[in-house]
């Protein structure tokens, strides 16, 4: 999706939907909104009032321009209470109204900068959550589907952020550079969770890992099987031993120029697919398991964005990665591990695998001087369980 800023009006701008916003409990828009409802004739405040729209955070209100400006739609996006207004309003109100677009087979699209008007928030951080809603909301993964024949495929594939202060134009287009990173971040951690786990296995996860530090200069380290019993990984070692996919450990290092300020840790559990082992899982709880790797796609995505944006934090990055599956090679329900950091694990349900590896992996970090170990992980039945969310 390609993502343009102009210097304009909105009210002459020719798109196919029109992105303007409405903060709750305002009944006459006013700003850049006020200037396309006078431009509409106040047509768009009539529509506000007989289709009661509230302005509630991500409600829509789909309006018809009849050509009186050049956009065909317009899209008047609730921003919820201005006094818990912020950047992940900017960012949820984009992404609905660009999910509202997307529907509409809109192929060309153009907003207003959320945020930087009426509510005074500073332009860069304005542009940077507004791109990130733009591509969040527009995100699908359908690379395995095909359109019917009668209904071909439609996407957007523009969208104009319109900023009528030439002065702020630098501002916008730094916002829209960091909001464009992050979302790419984001939405590869998506693509990454819903391939199928016969494409990203842990050999795979660490074949991307290599390809992130050799594009973006990063350090990396990956551990074989005769590696992680060097390094007493046996929790890794263990669970993952039952699949013909092997365990790694994944090692990346973002360092910056010069002293870094602080050094962060993040880990990320790599289970490509859990089973639960001998501790089967039931049919229906089979599903969607293999985004049990989601948290090690989200700290690898993680440092591609940080090597792109390059902070003065040093960042290391850990990913025990392996497949939770049933042979004769399974660890069992009354086995003992024992973890890097020489404490011993009993086993009562084959299916707690993300907290063994985990254990070797936050072994390992505690062996560093990090200022913040950040651990990224998929909640699990038992956590949910625990916390009383059924």
């Amino acid at each position: 999706m390609d993502i343009q800023i102009r210097q304009g009006d909105l009210t002459q701008i020719s798109c196919d939907v029109l992105i303007v916003n409405l903060f709750e409990g305002v009944a006459i828009p006013g700003g850049a909104t006020g200037a396309v409802n006078l431009a509409l004739d106040g047509w768009l405040a009539d529509q506000i009032t007989e289709q009661q729209f509230k302005g509630k955070l991500n409600s829509i209100l789909d309006v018809p321009t009849f050509g009186n400006i050049p956009a065909k739609r317009v899209l008047v996006v609730g921003l919820g209470k201005r006094e818990t207004f912020g950047t992940e309003q900017i960012r949820q109100s984009t992404a609905s109204a660009i999910k509202r677009a997307k529907e509409l087979k809109a192929r060309t699209v153009a907003t207003l900068l959320h945020g930087a008007g009426i509510a005074g928030l500073p332009t860069v951080e304005c542009a940077q959550a507004v791109t990130e809603g733009v591509l969040l909301g527009g995100y699908a993964f359908d690379k395995y589907k095909s359109a019917p024949a009668d209904e071909p495929k439609t996407e957007i594939e523009s969208v104009i952020i319109v900023e009528i202060d030439a002065t702020k134009l630098s501002d916008v287009e730094a916002g829209v550079y960091k909001g464009q990173i992050i979302a790419d971040a984001a939405n590869l951690t998506r693509d990454l969770a819903n391939e199928p786990p016969d494409l990203i296995t842990p050999g795979e996860l660490a074949r991307i890992a290599r390809d992130i530090a050799d594009t973006h200069g990063l350090r990396c380290e990956i551990w074989d099987e005769q590696r992680l019993a060097e390094e007493r990984m046996r929790c890794l070692l263990m669970v993952g031993r039952a699949s013909s996919h092997p365990p790694r450990f994944i090692r990346l290092d973002y360092v910056p120029e010069g002293t870094p300020r602080k050094r962060v840790c993040l880990i990320g559990k790599g289970i490509c697919y859990d089973s639960g082992g001998l501790s089967l899982k039931p049919a229906e709880f089979m599903k969607h398991m293999k985004t049990d790797m989601a948290g090690a796609a989200a700290v690898l995505c993680a440092v591609r964005a940080i090597a792109r944006l390059k902070p003065d934090v040093a960042v290391t990055v850990l990913v025990p990665t392996c497949e939770n599956m049933v042979s004769g090679l399974s660890y069992k329900v009354d086995d003992i591990l024992r973890a890097r950091n020489g404490k011993t694990i009993e086993i009562d349900n084959t299916d707690a695998e993300g907290r063994l590896i985990l254990a070797d992996a936050l072994s390992l970090a505690a062996e560093e001087s990090f200022d913040a170990v950040i651990d990224v992980a998929t909640l699990t039945g038992g956590a949910c369980l625990d916390r009383g969310d059924g």
